[in-house]
């Protein structure tokens, strides 16, 4: 097969501006075994366009379990240019605790 007529097509010789982006995934769990227990995970996230092709996103994520065997995990991933994350944990007696941020640029 021969294409006769291309006129349409067209040359791109210069640089395109191929537009950024940023994300994140915030998870939180939390789980106890017994009579009597206690389960609580939250989490939040927001993403904002700032000016031009630029833009901004957090999340947050909390969880704590009492009872027997306890276990609280939050999880943060993100994509974006810079990236600012922090997780803390701490088991206690018959109580854990998860807490994490997570901050994402996209320039």
């Amino acid at each position: 097969m021969q294409i006769a007529d291309l006129s349409y097509i067209e040359n791109v010789l210069q640089q395109e501006l191929i537009l950024g982006s940023d994300g994140v995934l915030v998870m939180s769990e939390a789980s106890a075994t017994g009579l009597e227990t206690f389960t609580f995970a939250i989490s939040y996230s927001i993403t904002e366009t700032l000016s031009g092709s630029n833009s901004t996103s957090e999340g947050t994520g909390f969880a704590v379990a009492v009872g027997g065997e306890p276990t609280a995990t939050v999880t943060v991933a993100g994509d974006g240019d810079i990236v600012i994350q922090k997780i803390k944990s701490k088991l206690f007696q018959n109580v854990a605790t998860a807490s994490g941020f997570i901050k994402t640029i996209s320039l």
